[in-house]
């Protein structure tokens, strides 16, 4: 874990009830952009053909994962 992750780690380890919720669900967002990032520019730069539709495929699961998320955050407020 980076940095970055063990700071996260320790704020939700500071939070609870729907303080953590909401830490949680914005964490989880970010990182499922970061990951969306990432497969977006493998499907448009990738070599391996077969390797390019796996990351096509996988970008359709973390867009419906952004969704969910969304629908969270506003749940929680």
């Amino acid at each position: 874990m980076d940095a970055e992750g063990r700071t996260a780690l320790e704020k939700l380890r500071s939070l609870q009830g729907p303080a953590f919720d909401k830490a949680y669900v914005l964490l989880q967002s970010d990182g499922h952009k970061k990951l969306l990032a990432i497969h977006e520019e493998y499907v448009r730069s990738g070599r391996d053909r077969e390797r390019r539709n796996v990351a096509r495929l996988t970008r359709l699961l973390i867009e419906e994962h952004l969704e969910h998320l969304e629908m969270l955050r506003i749940r929680l407020g």
